[in-house]
């Protein structure tokens, strides 16, 4: 009997330390909450008082990197501890935070580790250094995710062991080699969306804007193709083109006359309509 009571405290010790749950939230109010840079880093995550997306009183994650090689040289942060387990079966269908680029713009994405090996989200949300904040929105799921070095998705997500949080412009599990500095605040996971966050993880993104000799377009919420429309102002369309929802897009515009364009994307989720200037 004791050798039982034993393993049944032991059981609820370990269930009550590891893992995620609906409602997990790192708002690094007092600790850095278990997130670490891998390897040996000269310039490990910091607590940064009041630059929190909420302002003075408010503290968040900050992150830099050095660019090179090297320890250090990638953007990247990673978690062992809350964020591990069995995603899916915890009903966990989205991963959010508040995310902030300085020196310069970085792509965010989650990757992980687990019985299927490594896997990193398809979306991103790039964060254009000095934009201020955005919100990143990751929706769990097998068809959001693919493998990078790893052979089972879905095995990933029901046992997980790592968590990253990174900036690369590609599906991966190590960030891009880049000088940069990167705040994080407000990680959480969640099993519904407001509807704040469904128009950020459904539209899409135009950068730069305005622009002289191109744009880039990154769909998100889909998995299929997008249809790309582009009209001037007198309603006349110029452009009209299908590129791939997972892939980040770069249009030509060089030879537009200058001005005000409606860019218009429509995926199997629906339409979306954005305003771009060509200068």
């Amino acid at each position: 009997m004791k050798r039982t009571l034993l393993i049944l405290v032991f059981s609820l010790i370990f269930i009550s330390v590891s893992g995620q749950t609906v409602g997990q939230l790192d708002d690094f109010d007092g600790d850095l909450q278990g997130w670490f840079e891998p390897g040996a880093s000269p310039n490990p995550p910091v607590l940064a008082p009041d630059e929190g997306p909420a302002g003075p009183g408010d503290t968040c994650m900050e992150d830099a990197s050095s660019g090179g090689g090297g320890p250090g040289s990638r953007m990247v942060v990673r978690n062992v501890s809350q964020w591990t387990g069995n995603f899916l079966s915890n009903g966990i269908n989205y991963i959010k935070f508040d995310a902030r680029a300085e020196v310069a713009d970085l792509d965010f994405r989650i990757a992980m580790d687990g019985g299927g090996g490594r896997i990193s989200s398809n979306n991103f949300v790039t964060g254009t250094a000095g934009g201020g904040w955005v919100s990143v929105v990751i929706p769990i799921n097998v068809g959001n995710f693919t493998t990078v070095g790893g052979s089972d998705v879905a095995g990933t997500l029901d046992d997980a062991n790592e968590m990253r949080i990174l900036s690369n412009p590609n599906p991966s599990y190590i960030g891009e080699t880049i000088a940069a500095v990167m705040y994080i605040d407000n990680i959480e996971a969640v099993d519904t969306l407001g509807d704040e966050d469904f128009e950020v993880q459904s539209g899409f993104q135009l950068r730069p804007n305005p622009a002289s000799s191109y744009m880039k377009l990154r769909v998100y919420g889909s998995t299929a193709n997008a249809q790309v429309e582009v009209f001037d102002v007198l309603g006349k369309r110029i452009m009209s083109k299908t590129v791939s929802a997972l892939e980040e897009s770069q249009i030509d515009v060089s030879n537009w006359n200058d001005g005000i364009y409606l860019v218009r994307v429509t995926t199997d989720t629906g339409s979306d309509t954005k305003r771009f200037i060509k200068q």
